[in-house]
């Protein structure tokens, strides 16, 4: 990766963070939710991903998803019990699927603040020109 390609994703990285940061601004959820998955999935060449908000205490706020299915208990199904406490802890969550259908491959980061997590990004599968390739420890990043 050349400088310039690796500086272009890191700015893209912080904007994404700064886009999770600012959840419960001027914006409805609902308009920075789904933009805030849009950019999580163009940016690190996802298959699929969705976003989780929470309320207060851990129950689901709001559920947007594409290229997965967009309910709150068919992403906890994919993340299982483990991944599930790992995200409420505030750690990143990778897990490799051994199944016939998508997705095979999951990456997931709690969206954080003061009062705790307020929601998770999950992205499933990434793709290249290639191909499938696995997520790289910069996507974790």
């Amino acid at each position: 990766m050349s400088t310039f390609d690796g500086r272009w994703r890191e700015l893209q990285l912080q904007t994404l963070v700064d886009l999770s940061l600012s959840i419960g601004g001027v914006r409805p959820e609902e308009d920075l939710v789904e933009e805030l998955l849009q950019r999580a999935v163009g940016t690190l060449d996802a298959r699929a991903g969705a976003v989780v908000t929470l309320h207060p205490g851990g129950q689901p706020s709001m559920v947007t998803a594409v290229g997965m299915p967009g309910s709150f208990e068919a992403i906890s199904d994919l993340l299982g019990e483990e991944g599930g406490r790992l995200l409420a802890s505030g750690e990143v969550v990778r897990r490799n699927r051994d199944t016939a259908d998508p997705p095979f491959e999951i990456v997931a980061a709690p969206m954080s603040s003061r009062e705790g997590v307020i929601g998770w990004v999950l992205l499933a599968d990434k793709e290249s020109r290639s191909g499938p390739v696995p997520f790289g420890e910069e996507d974790l990043r």
